[in-house]
């Protein structure tokens, strides 16, 4: 499968949604091209002028809006996972890629786990008041992208990301968000305990 690629500092995930600002000529002809043929595209993970081979497929859901200078704003959707086999920047002005598409690999998918990592989730975005994050319903554990539903707001940096990313199995993703999250929240905790102490301590204003 050819697709036309998009290298990001950016993992994205299978049915996960994200606003891109396309600015250079390059990405400019990219999504126009894709938005006349109706096909998709694919972002790879960049770290260190690293191109990660796994990345993953994406549409585009939604132009919010076309500039005159052919600048675009898009919403995108992550549809599936793809190992790049190889890529090449002759063909188009942007990198063209020969990409495989793959699964998870066929398992019973614990549902404690996964229960656990979504009451921990919770309890993360809870005690983080500052952020604007939905919890996740209960509902989800039948999800069987679970796990990258967490990891997009769970406080991973690029490299975790795409470590799950690449990992074929739902469980091991889920014990990978549940460590993650039993580690967090003590940090969380102690936070909270300096916001109450800082909050509760009688003075009315900043000093001047």
């Amino acid at each position: 499968m050819k697709i036309p690629l998009f290298p990001l500092s950016l993992v994205l995930f299978p049915d996960s949604l994200f606003s891109l600002h396309i600015f250079e000529d390059r990405y400019k002809k990219l999504v126009k091209d894709c938005l006349k043929d109706e096909i998709p595209f694919g972002i790879n993970f960049v770290h260190n002028a690293k191109m990660f081979d796994v990345g993953c497929l994406v549409k585009i859901d939604n132009v919010i809006q076309e500039y005159e200078d052919g600048k675009y704003d898009i919403v995108v959707k992550g549809i599936d996972r793809y190992y790049l086999q190889n890529f090449n920047d002759g063909e188009k002005s942007y990198f063209v890629g020969d990409v495989s598409i793959f699964n998870d690999n066929e398992e019973y998918v614990d549902p404690n786990l996964a229960i656990e990592c979504i009451e921990n989730f919770n309890e993360m975005i809870k005690r983080v008041k500052l952020l604007n994050i939905n919890s996740i319903s209960m509902a989800e554990s039948n999800n069987k992208h679970l796990s990258f539903l967490i990891a997009q707001k769970a406080g991973f940096t690029g490299l975790q990301k795409q470590e799950l990313l690449e990992i074929t199995s739902e469980n091991k993703r889920l014990m990978f968000i549940k460590n993650h999250l039993k580690n967090l929240l003590p940090s969380l905790e102690k936070a909270e305990q300096i916001e109450r102490i800082i909050r509760n301590d009688g003075y009315l204003t900043n000093p001047r």
